[in-house]
């Protein structure tokens, strides 16, 4: 993409280029959460209604990877509520995951609802997203100034990248969906 901006833009506020340069450095961000989630949205679909679908999931087949988390915020809003028989919470507090929390011992990182489907939907990858998504990066981001026609310049951005999944085993895509509480 191209943005421009005007000469006087750049002569009365000299730290519009590292302000342009960090909205260019999110931009690129969001692609690629968004392109990985579209292809970890391809993973083996599995539907879990409690905490030991989930248990299973996680437990099954995945074990020769790196397991982690990665969950829209609805399943997040839901998994959240969840207590154990003994009244604790499932998720657990954890330094080391950039959510905080740690879900079955693994990281968890929390995306928008709509990275791994549509609002509203609880969805979440459970698996090795290093293994099961491939990021070909012909050319990273390129950003360079050049000088516009009309007294100013343009911010020219390049990102050239592929997605594909590269081991279709190492993960699964949960879709949590309770089940309903009995009448009374």
């Amino acid at each position: 993409g191209v943005l421009p901006v005007s000469m006087e833009m750049l002569q009365d506020a000299p730290e519009i280029e590292s302000i342009v340069s960090a909205y260019v450095s999110e931009a690129k961000a969001l692609t690629e959460q968004y392109k990985i989630g579209e292809v970890l949205q391809k993973a083996a679909a599995v539907t879990v209604s409690d905490v030991d679908g989930i248990k299973d999931a996680f437990n099954k087949g995945l074990s020769n990877y790196n397991r982690m988390f990665v969950v829209s915020e609805s399943f997040f809003a839901e998994i959240d509520k969840v207590k154990d028989a003994d009244g604790r919470y499932l998720l657990q507090d954890s330094i080391t995951s950039p959510s905080g929390k740690q879900l079955l011992g693994a990281p968890v990182v929390v995306v928008a609802d709509d990275v791994l489907g549509k609002a509203g939907e609880a969805h979440a990858f459970v698996g090795d997203v290093k293994a099961f998504a491939l990021e070909a990066m012909r050319s990273d981001i390129a950003v360079e100034w050049q000088d516009d026609d009309i007294f100013g310049k343009k911010l020219a951005v390049a990102l050239r990248a592929d997605w594909q999944v590269a081991d279709a085993q190492a993960g699964k895509l949960l879709t949590f969906a309770p089940a309903a509480a009995p009448a009374k």
